[in-house]
């Protein structure tokens, strides 16, 4: 399959979950990959299963809340790569507990891998992409960054500014042919054991349903242009 034939993807989160999944299926797809994380093993496993698939993966352990690593890190995939087309933003962590509880390092935390690390891998790439007005950004907002989650406030604000960032971004891009999408999962199945084969929970996502997903956004005709996926349980009445 070469959907993506001589395209290079920039996926953060990489090592595993969601984000090792998108690599995989991007690398199916026939994208060279960067892998982003900050878990050199898990970063090289991943690797390991793309290039043994015949795929291209460079692994390249970065904090993606770091300004130098993060430029560094970017250095260093265009040195192989010259370029980068997709970035896709699904590195983030998760926390939950109550305002009172929560201390200005946790902020710090939380804003810096959910929001600071997207606004900083998407200014690393950006430049490339608006000399060659070509590209696409997919940023992983959460129901969290729609509706606000009790308990969660501190990662709904993450959310919520993932949101605002990348709407304010997509006008800012649309002269240089540039799309930004946003997808808002709900509850995944990170840790990929979902069996397809089979009558899946209704109320759950596999890691391979978000990482389809995110195939279709990167491969859209430039004439299509999808905002926002909101991805809701399949309820039955």
């Amino acid at each position: 399959m070469n959907k993506f034939k001589d395209k290079v993807s920039l996926i953060t989160g990489a090592g595993r979950g969601i984000g090792r999944g998108i690599a995989i299926a991007m690398a199916k797809a026939g994208s060279s990959v960067i892998l982003v994380s900050r878990n050199q093993s898990e970063l090289e496993n991943t690797a390991k299963i793309i290039n043994e698939s015949g795929g291209t993966a460079l692994p390249i352990k970065t904090d993606i809340s770091d300004e130098r690593q993060v430029n560094k890190m970017v250095e260093k995939a265009l040195s192989k790569f010259k370029k980068i087309d997709i970035l896709v933003n699904n590195a983030g962590q998760f926390l939950e507990k109550p305002v009172l509880d929560t201390t200005v390092e946790d902020w710090e935390k939380i804003m810096g891998a959910n929001l600071k690390g997207m606004f900083l891998c998407t200014k690393g790439v950006l430049k490339g992409m608006m000399e060659r007005k070509s590209g696409t950004i997919i940023n992983f907002s959460s129901v969290g960054g729609r509706i606000g989650l009790k308990g969660k406030a501190l990662y709904s604000a993450s959310k919520f500014g993932v949101v605002g960032f990348s709407k304010a971004l997509s006008k800012e891009l649309k002269p240089y042919n540039i799309k930004v999408h946003i997808i808002y999962p709900y509850m995944v199945d990170s840790n990929n054991t979902i069996d397809r084969s089979k009558e899946a929970p209704l109320n759950i996502n596999s890691v391979d349903d978000i990482a389809d997903l995110v195939v279709y956004l990167a491969s859209l005709p430039l004439r299509v242009d999808i905002e926002d996926i909101v991805i809701d349980p399949y309820l039955k009445g």
